[in-house]
């Protein structure tokens, strides 16, 4: 999914391992009306938490990411999921460019 897609969901998954090891928390985006499907798959995978927040309309992965970060809920308060939050940032949201200063 590339990060100018637009998802309808956005949340988080724990306790997923794969063979590098335990991948964290990591908080992830999806596209369609139900996450019944992807929750089960991701639930095979080993997650064991998997939590989504319906989108109020369709969003990039960058929108969906700042309306995750400006919700008052509780389950998004814990550390880890702090961390995934600003990892994916670092991904996921642009960053102002710095200005080259030419030396005369």
């Amino acid at each position: 999914m590339k990060n100018s897609d637009k998802v309808t969901a956005v949340g988080y998954t724990t306790g997923m391992k794969g063979i590098r090891g335990d991948f964290g928390t990591k908080i992830r985006f999806t596209l369609g009306k139900s996450n019944t499907n992807r929750i089960k798959e991701l639930a095979k995978l080993g997650a064991s938490d998997v939590y989504f927040i319906y989108t109020p309309e369709p969003m990039t992965k960058a929108e969906a990411l700042r309306f995750l970060q400006s919700l008052n809920d509780p389950k998004l308060t814990s550390p880890e999921v702090q961390r995934a939050m600003a990892h994916a940032a670092k991904r996921i949201l642009p960053t102002p460019k710095a200005k080259n200063k030419k030396s005369k």
